[in-house]
C-alpha cells in the first residue's frame, strides 16, 4: 500500500491540556514516514485554548493545518477533516493518542479500503481500562453486531484509515455526528461493498475520556437511527449529514429506553422472523454484494459471517442494474458477473443446482466468454462437456 500523501485528522474538543504534546508526538512519528503528509486539527468549537494551541503548532510547521468548526460533535469534526484532507490515505486519531502512531504500519499492511484499529482482534491489548468502561463497550458492540454491522469485533476504537476513494464516497453520505458515527461509516462501507479490515492495536486508557453512560445510551438510539435512515432511503439519496438531520429522527426512536433496545437485541439474537425481517430486510442485497461483483472480497465477507446463499432470496434484477427481467439465482448472478473467482467462491459456499440448471449455466458462461467459470461448474457438479445451442 502506497503510504505517500497521507493525512492525519485529529478531532479536538477542549483538548488544550494535551494537544501540544500530541502534535509533537505526531510530527516525530510521521517524520519517519515518506514525505507528503499533513496533519489536520479540527477544533470542534472548543471553549478552552485548543484552537490557539493548534494554531501555534501550525505556525511552527506548515504541514499542520487547523480548521475552526462550530461545535457539532466528533462525527462532524472527523467528517470536516476527511473531506478537506488531500491525502491518498486519510487516518483519524483521537487527541489522546491512546494508540501510538508507531502502530500505523500495520494499518497499511492490511490492504483494505477501510482499515480500523481493534482492541478485540487477536493480538490486541487494552492497558489500564476500567472494568465498567469495558463492559459498556462490549455491550454496545453486541447491539451493533445484531442491528447494524455484523462481524466486526470493535467498531468504536478511534483510529481508522480510509482510502481517499472510500472517504469521498462515505463521508458525504454520513448523517450522524455523535458517538455512533463510526458505526454508520462501517455500515455504509459494507453497503457499498468496500473492503473493511480490522487490525489489532495496543490501546492505553487515558484520563479525561468523555465516554459516559449517557453517551452510551444515546449511541444505542443512534444505532436504530442508522437502520431508520436506511429504510427511508436517505443513504440512497446521498443526502449529507447535519445536526438538523439528526434531530429529524422520529421522537419515538430517540425516546426508546435502554430496556427496549435490549429487548430488540434479544429478539434479533433469537432470530424472531418479524424482527429480523425489519432490521435485515435485504438478504437479496447481500446476494448482490456477494455474487454480482468482479472481485471476490464481498463473497469472502459473506463466508466469514457464516451466511449461506442457499437460505437467501433470489436476486432482484433491479439490484443488478440489469435489463434482464428475470429473477436470478445467486449462482447465475455470479456467472453473469463474468468473474471466475466469484463463481469459485460462490460454489465454495455450497450453493447447489440440478444437472439441467448447472448445464444451462455452463452454456451461459461460455456465451459470456468466461470459459473458466464453465469449467468450474463442470467440476463442481460432475458434468460432461456441454452441447450449447449457438
Amino acid at each position: 500500500m502506497d503510504t505517500r500523501h497521507f493525512s492525519l485528522i485529529i478531532p479536538a474538543y477542549n483538548e488544550s491540556g494535551r494537544l501540544r504534546h500530541t502534535l509533537q508526538q505526531c510530527v516525530a512519528a510521521l517524520d519517519t514516514h515518506p514525505p507528503g503528509w499533513e496533519i489536520i486539527v479540527v477544533d470542534d468549537g472548543s471553549a478552552d485554548d485548543t484552537r490557539m494551541v493548534a494554531a501555534e503548532a501550525a505556525e511552527r510547521d506548515a504541514r499542520i493545518r487547523v480548521i475552526a468548526a462550530p461545535h457539532g460533535g466528533k462525527g462532524a469534526a472527523v467528517r470536516r477533516g476527511m473531506l478537506e484532507a488531500r491525502g491518498h490515505w486519510r487516518f483519524f486519531a483521537d487527541a489522546d493518542l491512546a494508540v501510538g502512531l508507531d502502530q500505523l504500519p500495520r494499518f497499511f499492511e492490511a490492504e483494505g479500503d477501510v482499515v480500523i484499529g481493534s482492541r478485540e482482534a487477536p493480538g490486541a491489548q487494552r492497558i489500564g481500562e476500567p472494568v465498567f468502561r469495558h463492559l459498556v463497550g462490549r455491550a454496545f458492540n453486541l447491539i451493533v453486531g445484531l442491528i447494524a454491522v455484523r462481524g466486526i469485533k470493535d467498531t468504536q476504537c478511534g483510529y481508522k484509515l480510509f482510502s481517499a476513494r472510500a472517504a469521498e464516497l462515505l463521508f458525504p453520505m454520513s448523517r450522524l455526528d455523535g458517538f455512533a458515527f463510526d458505526v454508520e461509516l462501517l455500515f455504509l462501507a459494507r453497503r457499498h461493498g468496500l473492503t473493511v479490515r480490522e487490525v489489532p492495536v495496543t490501546w492505553h486508557h487515558r484520563r479525561g475520556s468523555r465516554v459516559r453512560l449517557q453517551t452510551g445510551l444515546m449511541a444505542f438510539a443512534q444505532i436504530l437511527q442508522i437502520r431508520w435512515n436506511d429504510l427511508l432511503g436517505r443513504y440512497d439519496r446521498g443526502m449529507g449529514s447535519s445536526q438538523a438531520a439528526n434531530r429529524g429522527l422520529p421522537g419515538w426512536v430517540m425516546a426508546v429506553p435502554p430496556m427496549v433496545v435490549a429487548a430488540f437485541a434479544l429478539l434479533l439474537g433469537l432470530g424472531v422472523p418479524p424482527v429480523t425481517r425489519w432490521f435485515w430486510p435485504a438478504s437479496d442485497t447481500n446476494i448482490v454484494e456477494a455474487a454480482f461483483v468482479r472481485d471476490g472480497a464481498r463473497v469472502r465477507v459473506l463466508a466469514a459471517r457464516g451466511e449461506s446463499l442457499d437460505d437467501a432470496q433470489n436476486v432482484r434484477p433491479e439490484l443488478l442494474d440489469s435489463d434482464d427481467p428475470r429473477v436470478m439465482t445467486p449462482l447465475e448472478a455470479a456467472v453473469r458477473g463474468r468473474s471466475d473467482e466469484v463463481v469459485r467462491l460462490v460454489l465454495a459456499l455450497g450453493v447447489k443446482a440440478g444437472a439441467e440448471e448447472a448445464t444451462r449455466l455452463q452454456c451461459v458462461a461460455l456465451a459470456e466468454g468466461v470459459d473458466g467459470a464453465a469449467a468450474l461448474l463442470g467440476e463442481a457438479f460432475g458434468l460432461p462437456e456441454p452441447s450449447c445451442a449457438p
